[in-house]
């Protein structure tokens, strides 16, 4: 018999909780590329210190979710 899955315990739940907030706040909206490789699709969540560190806001690649835009890029995706 399986045993059920234990609740995560506080050091876990931090994890979860910054994970969250750091990949909860922009959307690509469209594909970003980091020289040739893909880094993130249409719609994919972007991490925020990302944004800040290549300037994706600035060029319009991501949308801060909950916009307009950014439900667009997450159909689109």
């Amino acid at each position: 018999m399986t045993q059920p899955t234990p609740a995560p315990d506080a050091a876990a739940r931090d994890l979860i909780a910054a994970q969250s907030k750091e990949y909860g706040q922009y959307v690509a909206t469209q594909d970003i590329y980091i020289g040739n490789a893909l880094a993130y699709r249409e719609g994919d969540p972007v991490p925020a210190s990302n944004v800040s560190l290549h300037g994706y806001d600035k060029n319009n690649q991501v949308a801060k979710t909950g916009t307009k835009a950014a439900s667009a890029a997450e159909k689109g995706n």
